[in-house]
């Protein structure tokens, strides 16, 4: 077989530059210290890459989540350590309003400290962050949430929370509500009989949230004395509980669903009346206390205010350790994404990076091949028949 001048200068050119390609390839390699440059260079290693830097991207993105996140819980903690510290000075008020050796101004001057203290708790219930969203209302963040309607307040957020990823499967919220942390704390009553609690004790939280008011209706003028309890809901529909104990008599404890209730006046046999139930917040419980304060003699249902503030003082501090979990599990999410990025980082280093001596090595022999083949052409294309004639 004969092989033309032309077809031995082709071949020669691609043995070169295909030479010359690898040698260019390897050169780009250790001066990127990168065995991959393109998906080309292998496809397989190439793949894997993409999903490593997809977790990394995930992590990266976690750990930016958790510290925006405990920032935020920190200044929660805050925030609820003023709360408490303001509630436990209001107890500490309701205490001295039952001691007997005060007089009508010792109880004016802690009406006025009281009406600071329900401010300085309202502000923190409010509180506004530097982006002018509400810390504790709920997914409704634009929405002050406690406000002033008529004599009471009422919560005008919602009950949902902010949640928050910090890891591919972990969501923890992010804040917590006014309406957890200040209502559903006591009762409110309205009688169109005089009758009135003289003091409640809530038995069972989640029993007594499930409704909104509750109406008791005694009447003792007939043959045989009869209760009747009515629960409503917030719309005014009646909620299903339990039946009260038909042994109850005018001198007992009425017990109701979540809460038990005593009336300021044992009724008579032949007496009749209708109470009103509310569930109350500890703003309105606040506000009418100050208000007994400032009237002559000493306050009445000084038990039930007590039992008001200690319910608000329990679920602040129920918040407040919850938000210490909620810290101690973002630190533990953090230690694991660093040791899970470390690992990604070393399989990503494992399959990108270049080994320095082997790429050495084969850019010397790269080199090699490529002068020798130049050599080799160079002599050869000078070689013609009439080099042997002479």
């Amino acid at each position: 077989m004969r092989v033309s001048t032309m077809q031995f200068s082709l071949m020669m050119l691609q043995t070169m530059q295909r030479n010359t390609a690898e040698l260019a390839e390897t050169s780009n390699q250790i001066g990127t210290g990168k065995r991959l440059s393109t998906a080309a260079d292998d496809p397989i290693d190439a793949v894997k890459l993409l999903h490593i830097d997809q977790e990394l991207s995930s992590i990266s993105q976690y750990k930016d989540n958790i510290v925006s996140l405990e920032l935020s819980l920190a200044e929660q903690d805050t925030l609820l350590s003023g709360m408490n510290n303001n509630l436990q000075r209001i107890r500490e008020i309701v205490l001295l309003a039952g001691n007997g050796s005060y007089g009508d101004s010792e109880r004016m001057a802690l009406s006025n400290e009281l009406d600071v203290l329900i401010s300085e708790l309202l502000s923190l219930a409010n509180y506004k962050k530097s982006d002018g969203q509400y810390m504790f209302s709920g997914t409704e963040t634009l929405t002050e949430p406690v406000q002033q309607s008529g004599t009471g307040f009422e919560y005008e957020g919602n009950d949902e929370k902010r949640r928050i990823n910090i890891n591919s499967s972990s969501l923890v919220e992010a804040n917590n509500t006014a309406h957890e942390m200040f209502f559903d704390i006591g009762l409110g009553v309205s009688s169109a009989t005089g009758r009135n609690l003289s003091q409640y004790n809530i038995t069972d939280q989640s029993a007594f949230a499930g409704w909104n008011q509750v109406s008791v209706s005694y009447d003792g003028t007939a043959s045989t004395p009869e209760l009747t309890i009515e629960y409503l809901d917030a719309d005014g529909n009646p909620v299903s509980a339990p039946d009260v104990d038909d042994s109850w008599t005018p001198d007992s404890v009425i017990v109701l669903d979540g809460v038990e209730i005593t009336l300021d006046q044992i009724p008579a046999t032949t007496d009749s009346f209708d109470l009103i139930l509310a569930k109350d917040d500890i703003f309105t419980q606040l506000e009418a206390f100050s208000a007994e304060l400032k009237s002559p003699g000493v306050p009445p249902a000084l038990e039930s205010r007590l039992q008001a503030v200690d319910m608000a003082i329990g679920k602040v501090s129920s918040v407040q350790t919850d938000i210490g979990g909620r810290m101690n599990a973002l630190e533990l999410s953090k230690n694991s994404l660093e040791d899970i990025k470390l690992m990604s980082e070393i399989l990503q280093s494992e399959l990108e990076d270049l080994d320095y001596a082997e790429a050495t090595t084969r850019l010397n022999r790269q080199e090699l091949v490529l002068q020798a083949s130049q050599q080799a052409y160079a002599a050869i294309q000078g070689l013609s028949l009439f080099n042997y004639i002479r």
